[in-house]
This record gives structure tokens, sequence and C-alpha cells, in this order.
């Protein structure tokens, strides 16, 4: 499965002459292929650019890993396909249904406290490349979970070597090497509905990332429980419009958080009224309103929990921020 990401330049029409940002390959999971499982004549069903329990690094635990971990299953919309990752309890552990676009190590002493999934940086197989800063992570999914079992779906942006976890003690610490992150716990059934979710990247600095290294799993880490499922489709990453510019605007325009209420801040040189829209992970407008410049507004009717994006015309050019309700 080859890791190459290419940029389309966009047209004359579009903004800055900027470049389409990239996506995660085969974010849908539409493409699968016939792999060999540890170099033996057995095969399994894989998504193209993803890997799960059947490609991990040693051969021999390659082989002992149970059927049924990532399995395909149909479409959230009925068609197409999905991914149905399971935990399924074998050789006195709970092997937690996952997948990667990196890849996943399993120890030989089969201790879940040493497994971990990583980016292979000398080997295109096993690794995206990946320069841009996403806003945020969105997709579907469906869960069905054991007791209090919880799954996730974790992305980061890294330079260098990349692992998760980040630190394992004896084995590696990658922490430094992460410049952002966005991860989405699914916690609860669905009761067999799919479901859309919407996680914020977090950035620890400023550095530009060499890869991406995604997950989703079933279970909980090491403590996953047998028979939790979860089915996940269309993952996407999306991009503040300000992620695409080659400049900076207004950098005195901020919007926040406070005791449970959203303001919006623009300072200027002299008093100005403009008209601003917020609007949330789907593009929907979800309020339109005046902002006074050197004033502080609230912003109306944002109560819900998400990620939302306030876009302001200050007659000529576009300015937008983005803000989450927690």
């Amino acid at each position: 499965m080859k890791k190459t990401l290419l940029s389309i330049a966009l047209g004359a029409c579009a903004v800055l002459n900027a470049q389409t940002p990239p996506q995660l390959e085969n974010p849908g999971f539409e493409a699968w292929e016939t792999i060999q499982v540890g170099g033996s004549s057995s095969t399994a069903l894989e998504p193209v650019q993803w890997s799960g329990l059947k490609s991990s690094d040693d051969p021999s635990l390659a082989q002992l890993s149970p059927d049924g971990t990532l399995t395909q299953a149909v479409g959230r919309d009925g068609t197409g396909y999905s991914i149905r990752l399971e935990t399924i309890y074998t050789l006195g552990v709970a092997a937690n249904g996952g997948i990667t676009n990196g890849r996943f190590h399993a120890p030989q002493n089969l201790n879940p406290e040493e497994g971990y999934i990583y980016t292979d940086s000398t080997d295109d197989k096993w690794h995206l490349r990946f320069s841009w800063r996403p806003d945020s992570l969105v997709g579907w999914y469906k869960y069905a979970p054991t007791g209090q079992d919880k799954g996730k779906c974790e992305v980061i942006l890294h330079t260098g070597y990349g692992a998760l976890p980040l630190y394992i003690q004896g084995v590696h610490d990658v922490a430094a090497n992460r410049v952002g992150r966005a991860r989405y716990d699914w916690t609860a059934t669905t009761n067999g509905q799919w479901e859309r979710f919407a996680v914020a990247f977090n950035y620890d600095d400023s550095r530009t990332p060499d890869f991406i290294l995604a997950i989703c799993t079933a279970g909980d880490s090491t403590i996953s429980e047998n028979g939790s499922a979860v089915w996940v489709d269309d993952l996407e990453l999306v991009y503040n419009n300000l992620s695409v510019d080659t400049y900076d605007y207004n950098k005195d325009f901020t919007v926040y958080y406070d005791q449970d209420l959203v303001f919006v801040n623009m300072k200027s040189k002299s008093v100005e009224t403009y008209p601003m829209e917020v609007i949330d992970m789907t593009g929907k407008v979800i309020a339109t309103q005046k902002v006074n410049s050197n004033t502080t507004t609230r912003i109306q009717n944002l109560y819900n929990k998400g990620v939302y994006f306030c876009r302001i015309n200050t007659g000529g050019k576009m300015i937008t921020r983005k803000i989450v309700v927690r």
C-alpha cells in the first residue's frame, strides 16, 4: 500500500493560489486489498492504505491474531463499504480491534501495555507524509460496546518518528515529536444508528509536521472488553479558511469562551460595524449578527457543544476564527 500524498493546485478561481488541503488516504474505506499474513499462505482483507493486526510487524504474531478484529462492512448510507472493528479475546488477552495508517507492533510477551502503532519513516508502505495543519477531524461511527468499554479515533501530526502511545516505559518516548492531536472517544452505544463526530485539533507548537498517524479502535487500549465493536466510515480533515491563506489579517479579531458564553472582540482604529456568520462543522450558517469593533459582543444562540467558525466580512476580506464550545 503505497504512501504518497499529492496536493493539487487550485485553479485561477481559487483564492490566494493555495493548494487543495490534503486528506487521509482512502478515508471512506471504499478500496480493499488482499494481503498475505506474516509471510504465510494465509490471507486477509484490509482497506488500501490502512492496516490491522494481520499486518503487524512480527510475522508469527500476525498469524496468531484472531480473525474478525477488522472486517469489511456496508457503508453508512447503505452502499459502498465501511470498516467494522471488534475486540476478540485470544491467547489469554483481549486483541483490541483496530486500524491504522501506520503499523501495529505486538510484543512477543503479549503484554498489551507494550503494544503500539507507529510511523515507519523508512518504509513508504507504513507512513504518510503530511505537512499541513488541519483544524478538525470529522467522521461517522456506530458503537456497540461491552460494559463500560470505550473506543476512539485519534490522529497525531508529528515530526521524525511517531507512535501511539507516545510513551511506553523502556520502549520509547516520542512525545517531543508530536505537533498536534485530535482524539474522539466513543463511549456509549448508538443503538445501531450511525452518528457523526467532530473534534478539533489541539496543537503543541507552531512546527510543520512531517507525517500524519491515525488509529481507530473498538476498545479502551489495554483494558478493552471482549465483544466491543465499532463501525467507522467517511473520515475527513476539515480546514479553517485561514489554514490555507498565505497571509494573516487582523490579529486583533478574537473569539473566546467564558462561563458557558461565547464572545467576539475586534479592535480597529475606528468604530465599525461588521456582519458576522457563525457556521457549524457541516457548513450550515446557524447564526448571523452585527459586530461592532472596539467592543465585546456576545454571540447569540450558541449553546450546543461542538466546533464552530465565526466569519466576519470586513468589506473586502473574509476573516475566520474557530471556537470550541465544551
